[in-house]
């Protein structure tokens, strides 16, 4: 079953401090499993059971807990991000 689209899922840890950047432009949901995040350019903080949504480059930092998140990240076959 061929589709157009590619869903992909993605389990990331980030730690205290740590800065991680998501290059490519897509569809990306970060959902914030445990501890919290914040995202460059913003002012508020995501914490545990939280989403946010993003389809340009986004760079995160984990807070003082750090953080697991889930990454999800839909593209159109072929264009898959860098």
């Amino acid at each position: 079953m061929g589709g157009t689209h590619t869903l992909r899922l993605y389990h990331d840890r980030i730690g205290q401090g740590e800065t991680v950047t998501y290059p490519g432009a897509c569809h990306r949901i970060l959902y914030c499993r445990f501890g919290g995040f914040s995202i460059s350019g913003q002012q508020t903080e995501l914490l545990c059971d939280g989403a946010t949504h993003c389809q340009d480059p986004v760079t995160v930092t984990g807070s003082m807990d750090g953080a697991i998140l889930w990454r999800f990240e839909l593209f159109r076959n072929g264009e898959e991000p860098a």
